[in-house]
């Protein structure tokens, strides 16, 4: 895959804290991912993303939330939003008092921007435009 350098550097901003859901039914246990990605260039000059998440479900299971219900409420705002889409309060306020507790600031910096569904297949993706489908 080719990245163009250009279009990345200028997308860093955008790449540093993402929240995710993986949709409800497309995997067996639903997942909500809070990441936080940095661009960054090695010895050679070279162009390198690095990226670390967590499912935050049993994070928000272990504060007395439903994390099924916080997912199922992220995933369906991100279908409205034809696969991105705001948080909703409610579920942003348990995200944050998880994160406080994770004591993860870059969990609850995440919830400045919009979530994303993450795919668990291209071929099942719930996005209008779909995401790009394998051809075989």
């Amino acid at each position: 895959m080719n990245i163009d350098p250009a279009a990345l550097e200028a997308r860093s901003a955008h790449l540093r804290d993402a929240l995710g859901a993986v949709v409800p039914g497309s995997e067996p246990t639903p997942a909500l991912i809070a990441a936080v990605i940095a661009l960054t260039r090695d010895a050679l000059d070279e162009l390198h993303v690095l990226s670390v998440g967590i499912d935050l479900v049993p994070a928000l299971e272990a504060q007395g939330f439903d994390g099924a219900s916080v997912v199922a409420e992220v995933a369906d705002a991100c279908r409205r939003g034809a696969g991105d889409g705001k948080i909703p309060a409610e579920a942003a306020a348990r995200i944050r008092a998880a994160s406080q507790v994770l004591n993860i600031a870059w969990i609850a910096d995440a919830l400045d921007s919009q979530a994303s569904v993450i795919c668990p297949r291209s071929g099942a993706c719930p996005r209008t435009p779909r995401c790009s489908v394998p051809t075989h």
